[in-house]
């Protein structure tokens, strides 16, 4: 049988990105995602149970901060011991609520300048949640981020998000050594960082535990669906390094939608370069 790669929607995509009168509730997003053979994840907690009664897949979590902060923006690099402590009560709550065999995403966060004890302090953290983790059976997924957008909370990129070194977050996963705690790839923003993509998921093959996906503008607005004209990626190098490693993981649809485009023509179009 041939290698065919499994994928899920990213939920923020299609309930605050595109039309205003396109966007979808929850059981919108999950009919799509049945329509189209596609699991869903990044759900917001209290949408979890409706998709579990639904009979969705749900591969992959955000914990949710206090305070609804975006959870990019405080992780495991945080020097505020009362706002670390938070997070971690966080990241354990999210791994409590998943299902066995699932995935919680974790972040280092943003700093307003980079220090040598970030590492340690990041390493400290993954140990400590993947440890938690292991009771549950679930994974932990540290997620590279670029940091070339106009401000932190920018989709296209963030500032001052500590993790924008795909080498250095690499480095902290393999430091952990734990069989579940993983790197999340994310083509996109490793893609505004550096060339060589392919290359890039061949050497960190043993540490990918989840990939994203999105197109690559030459400039903003950015973030765009896998067929957009003049996108930069050639997801068909990408599918093939994939394959070649025996990725068996999902591959999470995280574009922001065109407004001016019908949700399921520009779905079927990004699905299409995935499934051939």
């Amino acid at each position: 049988m041939s290698w065919q790669p499994k994928v899920s929607l990213c939920d923020w995509c299609y309930r605050h990105t595109g039309a205003p009168d396109a966007l979808l509730d929850t059981l919108g997003i999950l009919k799509l995602a049945e329509e189209n053979n596609c699991a869903v994840e990044l759900l917001p907690p209290e949408a979890l149970n409706e998709a579990w009664q639904f009979g969705m897949q749900t591969p992959v979590h955000l914990p949710a901060l206090p305070g609804n902060v975006p959870a990019y923006r405080v992780g495991l690099c945080s020097r505020n011991e009362i706002e670390l402590a938070g997070v971690k009560v966080a990241y354990k709550s999210a791994i409590k609520k998943a299902h066995s065999g699932e995935s919680i995403i974790v972040f280092t966060g943003l700093v307003e300048k980079e220090d040598e004890s970030d590492f340690s302090r990041l390493t400290d953290g993954l140990n400590e949640i993947a440890d938690f983790a292991k009771e549950y059976n679930v994974n932990i997924l540290l997620e590279h981020l670029n940091n070339k957008g106009t401000h932190p909370d920018c989709m296209e990129g963030h500032t001052g998000y500590r993790g924008h070194d795909i080498h250095w977050v690499a480095d902290a996963v393999n430091t952990v050594d734990s069989f579940n705690c993983k790197l999340l790839f994310d083509v996109y923003h490793v893609a505004r960082l550096y060339d060589g993509v392919e290359g890039l998921i061949r050497r960190y093959a043993r540490l990918i535990g989840h990939v994203h996906v999105a197109g690559v503008m030459p400039k903003l607005p950015n973030r765009r669906s896998l067929d957009t004209k003049g996108q930069l990626v050639d997801y068909t190098k990408v599918l093939r390094v994939l394959k070649q490693i025996d990725y068996q993981g999902y591959i999470g649809l995280e574009y922001i939608r065109d407004a001016k485009r019908d949700v399921k023509e520009e779905l079927a179009a990004s699905l299409k370069i995935l499934r051939g």
